[in-house]
């Protein structure tokens, strides 16, 4: 099983290092599989038909200008991020992906921004996730999410796996557009993460507004939680969980499940 799962991350990153092969740079012409290597600002109004745009250095920074990125429903990835520190992704206009912006299971995001961002009808708006060995230490680290609207989503608004000191505020994710195993924010295997001033509504599915599971140390404060199947569950080890200001309101289930 281990064999089997170093193949899996071997051949991501081949054709990873493929497709960067064949790319071309963002500044020159933004287009699909394009490499962001330095700073990009985009023509406000302006609609791009792109999938699979691909971080390709660390301190550099994405500006939408209130352009719209549009992955046509192909299934494919918004904005790729592998193993980066201090990327900022800010007023994107994003639709039609299978995941607007992912690490898909292969490398870290640290000291980054992702801000001001309107991101509907997608399948999961953010995916975070460190898929190596819970021993191992590696997470995400340090990075800021604030100020962005997410809707008709129609799987999990965020993911977040390994992420360590993450500050979560001001964000709106409303409305998750079928039931199943939906859910608002999926919080794994994480520590000492701050969620304040958020708003999550609408979601029918299991999951509900908020899950927390194997995490510790996660602050949730001062949140508007209403309108979905459960409020917050924690589930397995959540241990040192402060739970605190919250409005709790009008969720079918539990609006805390502990």
């Amino acid at each position: 099983m281990r064999l089997k799962g170093l193949l899996i991350i071997f051949v991501m990153i081949f054709i990873i290092k493929f497709v960067s092969s064949q790319s071309v740079d963002c500044s020159q012409i933004f287009t699909d599989n394009c490499l962001i290597n330095q700073n990009i600002t985009l023509n406000a109004g302006q609609t791009y038909n792109v999938n699979n745009i691909i971080f390709n250095a660390s301190n550099v920074a994405l500006d939408c200008n209130g352009a719209v990125l549009n992955g046509n429903g192909q299934g494919l990835f918004g904005i790729y991020i592998i193993n980066r520190t201090g990327i900022v992704i800010k007023n994107c206009n994003m639709t039609s992906y299978a995941q607007a912006i992912t690490t898909n299971n292969t490398g870290i995001i640290n000291f980054s921004i992702i801000e001001n961002n309107n991101i509907y009808g997608v399948d999961i708006a953010l995916y975070i996730n460190v898929n190596q060995p819970l021993s191992n230490n590696m997470s995400s680290y340090g990075n800021v999410i604030r100020n962005n609207f997410v809707s008709g989503i129609s799987n999990k608004a965020f993911i977040l796996n390994k992420v360590e000191n993450l500050t979560f505020n001001n964000n709106i994710i409303d409305t998750v557009t079928s039931g199943g195993d939906t859910g608002g924010i999926i919080l794994q295997n994480s520590k000492n993460n701050k969620f304040s001033d958020n708003q999550i509504k609408n979601i029918p599915g299991f999951n509900g507004g908020i899950v927390v599971s194997n995490s510790r140390n996660n602050d949730f404060l001062d949140n508007t939680i209403t309108s979905n199947s459960k409020g917050i569950s924690l589930v397995g080890s959540t241990l040192l969980t402060l739970i605190a200001n919250n409005t709790i309101t009008n969720n079918n289930g539990d609006g805390l499940r502990i």
